[in-house]
Order: C-alpha cells, then sequence, then structure tokens
C-alpha cells in the first residue's frame, strides 16, 4: 500500500471521531460530571435521614389512601363505578401511583436518603444490573402515565357536560381502547430507557440510576417536556370549553369555582414538573437555571402524586359520601344520582329520552 492511498485512508472520517458523535459523547458526560463515583460520607447522615422520614410519612399516608380507594370502588361499591369511564381513569391513576410510591419508599428514596444502605446496596445495584433495568423504565413510566391520565379526565368531563344525558352509554362500550391508549402513550416517552444502558450514580450520601441513551435523540425529559405542554394545553382549552358550556346553561357558580380550582391546580403540578424537566432537555449547560429546582425534584412530583386524591375528597361529593370521610345516608346510587340537574333537564325537554346522570363528574374535580 502507497503512502498516499495510507494517508487517504487515515483522514478518512469515521463514526467514533465524528464531530456529531464527539458532541454527544461529551455532552452525555458532561451531563454527569457531577455526581460522584463512590459512596460520600461529607453528608450528616441525620440530616438525609430526616428528609427521609418526611417523605415517607406523606406519602405513606399517601399510599394508605388510594388502597382505601381501591377497595371501595372494587370492592365496596363495584357495581356503582365498574361502568364509568372516569372511574377507569382513576382507578388506573391511583394503581399506577401505588406502583410509584412504594418504588419510592422502598428504593429511589430510601437509597438516595439513607447514606447508611449505599456501601452494601449500590454494590448489589451495580452487580445485578437487572434490577436498574426493571426499577428505571417502570419508576418513569408511573411519572408520565400521571402526564397522560390527567389529560384524559378533562377529556371524559368534557363529553360528560356536552352528552349529559348519553354519556355513560357511549363511554362504557370505549373503555377498554381509551384505557389501552392511555396505558401505551407512556411507552412513547421511556422505550428509550429501556433499552439503554444504565449506571449507578452517587449523590448526597446516597446513591441512585442514570442512563447513557442509545438512541440519543430521544431525551426522556424532552419527550416528557413534550408530553406536559401538550396536557396543560388540552387541559386549559378544554376547561374554558366546559366552563363556556357551564355559563351558557347558568349553571351554579359553586361548580364554575370548582372547576377553576381543580383546573388550576393540575396545571400547577404540571407546570412544576414541565420547568423540572426543560432543566435536563434544553437549559442543562446553562448557570442561570434555578437549581433548586433539581435538587427538589421529588417534592415537585409530591404535588400531583398527593394533592389529586385530595382534590378528590374535597370536590367528589357523592365519592366522599361513599368512603368513611363522609356520611354514609347520603351516599347514593350512582345510577339515581343527577350532577348538574339544571343542564340534565333544560336537554331532556329538548328530546324524549329520561334524563340520564352524566357519571363522570364524580371524578371530575367538580361537586355534584
Amino acid at each position: 500500500m502507497s503512502a498516499s492511498t495510507l494517508k487517504s485512508h487515515s483522514s478518512k472520517p469515521t463514526l467514533s471521531n465524528h464531530p456529531l458523535i464527539i458532541k454527544m459523547l461529551l455532552s452525555t458526560e458532561l451531563e454527569y460530571a457531577s455526581y460522584g463515583k463512590n459512596c460520600s460520607s461529607e453528608y450528616s447522615p441525620h440530616l438525609e435521614n430526616f428528609k427521609y422520614l418526611i417523605q415517607f410519612f406523606y406519602l405513606f399516608c399517601t399510599l394508605c389512601l388510594l388502597i382505601y380507594f381501591m377497595i371501595v370502588l372494587h370492592i365496596q361499591h363495584k357495581e356503582i363505578y365498574r361502568n364509568n369511564m372516569s372511574f377507569w381513569i382513576f382507578s388506573a391513576d391511583s394503581f399506577v401511583t401505588i406502583i410509584q410510591i412504594l418504588l419510592d419508599i422502598s428504593a429511589v428514596r430510601l437509597f438516595l436518603y439513607v447514606p447508611q444502605l449505599c456501601p452494601t446496596f449500590s454494590k448489589i445495584f451495580i452487580n445485578y444490573k437487572c434490577l436498574n433495568h426493571i426499577i428505571f423504565p417502570i419508576y418513569n413510566y408511573c411519572r408520565v402515565f400521571k402526564t397522560v391520565s390527567q389529560s384524559a379526565h378533562i377529556l371524559v368531563r368534557y363529553s360528560c357536560v356536552t352528552n349529559i344525558l348519553t354519556h355513560e352509554q357511549k363511554t362504557s362500550k370505549k373503555i377498554p381502547l381509551v384505557m389501552g391508549i392511555i396505558g401505551f402513550l407512556p411507552i412513547l416517552v421511556i422505550w428509550n430507557t429501556v433499552i439503554s444502558e444504565k449506571e449507578v450514580v452517587f449523590w448526597y450520601g446516597g446513591f441512585f440510576t442514570v442512563y447513557h441513551r442509545y438512541v440519543q435523540w430521544a431525551s426522556l425529559s424532552f419527550l416528557h417536556l413534550i408530553f406536559l405542554l401538550v396536557a396543560i394545553s388540552i387541559i386549559l382549552l378544554t376547561s374554558l370549553l366546559i366552563y363556556r358550556e357551564l355559563d351558557e346553561h347558568q349553571l351554579m357558580n359553586s361548580i364554575q369555582k370548582s372547576l377553576i380550582i381543580n383546573t388550576g391546580f393540575v396545571t400547577f403540578a404540571l407546570m412544576l414538573q414541565a420547568i423540572f424537566q426543560s432543566y435536563y432537555a434544553l437549559f442543562r449547560h446553562y448557570s442561570w437555571f434555578p437549581m433548586y429546582f433539581i435538587d427538589f425534584q421529588f417534592l415537585i412530583y409530591d404535588v400531583m402524586t398527593v394533592g389529586c386524591p385530595i382534590m378528590m375528597l374535597i370536590f367528589a361529593q357523592n365519592f366522599r359520601a361513599h368512603t368513611m370521610f363522609g356520611p354514609r345516608s347520603k351516599a347514593t346510587n350512582a345510577s339515581q344520582h343527577y350532577p348538574f340537574q339544571p343542564f340534565s333537564e333544560a336537554i331532556r325537554k329538548k328530546t324524549d329520552d329520561p334524563p340520564r346522570p352524566c357519571n363522570a363528574l364524580i371524578f371530575s374535580g367538580i361537586p355534584e
């Protein structure tokens, strides 16, 4: 082989020295440069343990509340709620939240905020990589699922208001399809975390798992950010349509206020998550980004995790009456309950059909 041929071969660009590939690799290295490589003793274990105990307390209370909700819906009053589209969405959301909380208190936050466990369990997660390949995608699936479920809630709510006489009859046949779509959509966000390599990194005396993208453009944060922005848009626009529908039929101001409060809470919670995800998706190389959004990432997601069951108890009066938090004497069968009675009567006068309840409002954050 001649010298000129050798020179031409040596100067030929390869995949490993391509500028774009080098930039991606450097970006990946910088992304995790702030994390340690070993368990650190620089942080006070008592302070970290205190953080965990506080979070464990309110997460465990939420876990017990959600389990109780599932018992009420699936065992005590299953005949009432089994054909309710919103019941299925809320039930699936509660089930996924239960899984997320169990992962939080038994693994994710436990190993991050209890440094005493770091030397032993970090080695287990490093040696048995299957644990990371299971926990990491499932945990992020649970986070994304709540984004999708909240969008589905508001769309079902709008369908309820616009088709109050036939809503349950129409939607009950579509429950399997809708639940399948809701369950599938989060996979579009987390699929790259399933096939990517995972790594144990150390932070605040504990450890947790990160992933190195197998498909570089499929960033978990960026895809989740897109879903969050779409969800916020759907919730705001649909809530405006519902409010206009209520206003046209001159329904109670309390219903409109409840709609505003519920929409405001969900939008605020999703916006907090969007700000957090925007750091890793867009702004992680900018010094002006407020880093406390990163330090308080768990609290940001806890707003939705803890807040949704509380909002359900506050605003869903008929559902609350079926629980220990409300007088059972006021609990009525969903087939005999008529939320939005003025609206129902207004529509009934234009048709020959008997009025039917719009049971989706039981799970809408709007009082019946």
